[in-house]
């Protein structure tokens, strides 16, 4: 009767992270998605890009017939990862005596830190393969840097910077339409702190030049074109004062006084790691996801039940130029 109860308890909690997954989150909405086309644990994408047909206007009828020629594509790859929680024990005496469900609390409260940590990392995924070149700094004030791993001041984040983001999508010919900017705590918080946002009926800002302002509830609404996503993590970057940024690191607490998330800083003391927004288009991101299971046992040598659930899933750039991106990191002051 344990199994029969186990078997059903998989099944709806499998079904919950489907849920989760696909409910209610903009940050992957318009993005590839290649769940259909993973082969042994990978994704793999042509690169055809850079190499569109030659347009003429009023072509000369002396150079018919045209000699066709072939684009040539390149093949890139991602891969899926895997996260999994880790194995927990529920004691059979715990399952029939406490007041509450101790096995469907847990999974709830991993299920929700599984996914996530999932979602973290398509953010990571993401922003690692955007190239130096398509990094920009901020331009504001220096102001007191507002997490943990930085120290000393950071450049504020400002309209200004936002709307530079948005001319070089421009430049680069990024569909106007559908564009978003991912923000970080501390750049959410300068936009909001500059006196230029103001609710006006709940939805506009300065007059509503520029797209919808700071709604009802506090959230940024659309900037320059962009929809703005205020999120508790994005990504970090080692910056050097007035240059690019150098590394981007995975949103974590430091391990120690020289390595964020467990990776080495090359020539920059950790605390000057800044925070960073990306603006991107979903058109030019790919995500999958492969399976997601929940794993429970009854072990009677323990007398209680095992659990451990997992998702295998990845992500990266559409295009390896990484056009379609833009970091905007904190510059220091």
């Amino acid at each position: 009767m344990a199994q029969s109860s186990n078997s059903l308890l998989r099944e709806v909690w499998s079904s919950e992270i489907k849920h989760i997954l696909t409910k209610n989150n903009n940050l992957t909405n318009g993005m590839s998605n290649d769940s259909a086309f993973i082969l042994n644990g990978y994704v793999n994408l042509p690169q055809g890009w850079n190499a569109p047909s030659n347009i003429v206007k009023n072509r000369s009828l002396s150079l018919l017939p045209l000699v066709p020629t072939n684009r040539i594509d390149t093949i890139s790859q991602y891969a899926l990862n895997v996260f999994s929680s880790d194995n927990k024990f529920i004691s059979e005496l715990e399952t029939t005596s406490l007041s509450y469900d101790k096995i469907a609390d847990i999974i709830a409260q991993d299920n929700i830190n599984l996914v996530n940590t999932f979602y973290d990392d398509i953010v990571y995924s993401i922003a690692s393969n955007i190239p130096a070149g398509r990094t920009i700094l901020t331009t504001g004030t220096g102001t007191t840097a507002l997490n943990a791993f930085s120290t000393g001041n950071r450049k504020q984040f400002t309209l200004r910077d936002i709307a530079r983001a948005a001319a070089l999508m421009d430049y680069d010919k990024i569909p106007s339409s559908g564009r978003k900017l991912l923000v970080s705590p501390a750049l959410s918080y300068d936009l909001k702190n500059s006196g230029l946002l103001t609710i006006i009926g709940g939805t506009m800002y300065d007059g509503g030049r520029f797209g919808a302002g700071v709604n009802d509830s506090g959230s940024i609404g659309n900037l320059f074109g962009f929809e703005v996503i205020e999120r508790s993590t994005t990504v970090l970057a080692q910056v050097y004062t007035g240059s690019t940024f150098v590394q981007s690191y995975e949103w974590n607490s430091e391990t120690s006084g020289t390595t964020l998330s467990g990776v080495s800083a090359p020539t920059v003391a950790a605390g000057n790691v800044s925070e960073c927004a990306i603006a991107f288009h979903p058109s030019f991101c790919r995500f999958a996801t492969g399976e997601y299971n929940i794993y429970t046992l009854v072990d009677p040598s323990v007398y209680g039940t095992k659990l451990s659930m997992m998702i295998k899933g990845g992500a990266t750039t559409s295009y390896s130029d990484g056009r379609g991106l833009i970091l905007i990191a904190q510059d220091l002051a």
